[in-house]
């Protein structure tokens, strides 16, 4: 009997533990923004088959460890091609402030990241289809400054068929952290859902 019990106590204290490891860390997760998308063209592009689509996307980050993460970077890859630093930018949604290439973040501190990148594109018909809908007020062929479209929660919404190509290829986002005093860092990557 007494055999027993401990057996059921060590399964039940491995259990416990296990649990309490798979909570500790980094807590991501992806909102739909309820920020705008913009359709813009691309100015270095030789060929108008298409535009650059500027969709937010929206991260919540949590420290959920022991320790504080003196290193938060991200890494984005569309399309299985990685991104430079310099094509996308991290905005804090609280402050509007945007986030350096890395950022410090407490233990049970928590961030709302909205990242913009410049890469994404949709196809001349799409775009087409997206300003008639809008009823936007720009010459498709022809226009230089940007077009401001609706919240992304209503373009989802409106346009699941862009939605599905985008999806096509699995888009990540690989977050990069550093506990405080530590050489080695931790990587991680999430799948985003367009």
């Amino acid at each position: 009997m007494n055999i027993k019990r401990i057996v059921i106590l060590f399964i039940i204290f491995i259990t416990i533990y296990s649990c309490k490891n798979q909570e500790s860390g980094l807590i991501f997760k992806q909102n739909i923004s309820n920020e705008f998308v913009y359709i813009t063209p691309d100015m270095y592009s030789e060929s108008r088959d298409s535009l650059k689509i500027d969709i937010p996307l929206e991260f919540y980050i949590k420290n959920n460890s022991n320790t504080n993460y003196d290193f938060v970077g991200t890494k984005f890859f569309i399309n299985k091609e990685y991104i430079s630093l310099g094509d996308y930018e991290n905005i804090d949604k609280n402050t509007k402030e945007a986030k350096r290439e890395d950022w410090e973040i407490s233990k049970g501190e928590d961030n709302m990241i909205t990242s913009r990148i410049e890469k994404l594109y949709i196809d001349m018909d799409d775009a087409k289809k997206i300003f008639k809908k809008y009823a936007v007020n720009k010459d498709i062929e022809n226009f230089r400054d940007s077009a401001k479209i609706v919240s992304y929660k209503e373009f989802r919404k409106d346009f699941p068929e862009i939605i599905k190509k985008m999806e096509k290829v699995p888009d990540t986002v690989q977050v990069t952290t550093r506990d405080n005093g530590k050489k080695n860092y931790e990587s991680k990557k999430f799948k985003i859902s367009w």
